[in-house]
């Protein structure tokens, strides 16, 4: 549309379009540059028709998005999901139907990542609600929920307890760690709020 627009917008496309065909009936030449100029100006008007429905058409189809968000928002609010759990008959169900040769390390990898998962959102608040930054709370709640291939298999190294006692020592461990992180937070929070204005 900006091709015929500047075609029309030429001052012999002003003459010819603002003229009477009456007034060229003896020119015949003009008479071809006004019905030119008009087909040109015709579609010009069409392109721009065309241009409007494609923008109502684009503002529908965002309307559309954003009124399913905001359902799929209600929806998740009404609902409140919250992290979620695994547990009760179904899980119970699951564990049954496991091969037995990998139910016990399954049991035990499962139940570790769970409690992780719960430290980690526990640390995370702690460090919120001492005055850390988001970022400081996210990356201590990643450090807490990250897990070495190397301690996966310590976990499923053995089913006489063992496992279990490595996982409590590498919780211990990590908790101890992230305890360090939160204490520096805390420490350097407290520094930062106590400078003078």
């Amino acid at each position: 549309s900006q091709v015929l627009l500047r075609q029309i917008e030429t001052s012999t496309a002003q003459r010819y379009l603002s003229a009477d065909e009456g007034d060229l009936a003896g020119d015949p030449i003009g008479s071809r540059l006004y019905h030119y100029y008009h087909h040109i100006h015709g579609e010009y008007l069409l392109a721009l028709t065309a241009e409007d429905a494609r923008a109502d058409a684009g503002d529908a189809v965002d309307e559309g998005r954003e009124a399913a968000r905001q359902l799929l928002q209600n929806e998740i609010d009404e609902k409140d999901p919250g992290a979620g759990t695994y547990g009760g008959r179904g899980y119970e169900r699951f564990v049954d139907g496991l091969d037995p040769s990998v139910r016990d390390t399954f049991v035990v990898q499962l139940n570790h990542t769970t409690s992780s998962f719960y430290e980690a959102q526990e640390l995370m608040r702690s460090i919120l609600r001492d005055g850390g930054t988001y970022e400081e709370a996210r990356a201590a709640y990643l450090g807490r929920l990250a897990i070495t291939q190397e301690m996966m298999g310590s976990l499923s190294a053995g089913s006489d307890g063992q496992a279990a006692a490595a996982a409590s020592a590498h919780a211990s461990a990590e908790t101890d760690s992230i305890s360090g992180i939160a204490e520096r937070v805390t420490i350097q929070f407290t520094t930062v709020s106590a400078r003078p204005a």
